[in-house]
């Protein structure tokens, strides 16, 4: 999934997915994606700060982690913990 942020020159942002624009129904796509463990790609256009790009992507970077750490958090809870199986 590809999200491209714009920015005119009067400051309003647009978004566009897949390079279509953004609607309702995405955020849901969007959630779907990031449950199944897609990763969401991302990219601002030139009218975008350093700095509010930098927000934009730190931002996806934490959201495309989400499943990962999900998945982590499940693995080490599916593995047995061997002090408890002890008899002593």
């Amino acid at each position: 999934m590809k999200l491209k942020f714009e920015k005119n020159e009067t400051g309003q942002v647009s978004v566009t997915i897949n390079d279509s624009s953004f609607e309702t129904k995405d955020y849901i796509e969007m959630i779907k994606a990031i449950k199944k463990g897609d990763m969401i790609e991302v990219s601002c256009d030139e009218n975008f700060t350093e700095e509010e790009s930098a927000n934009i992507n730190s931002m996806f970077e934490k959201i495309n982690g989400i499943k990962e750490k999900q998945v982590k958090t499940t693995e080490a809870a599916e593995e047995p913990n061997i002090e408890e199986n002890l008899p002593f």
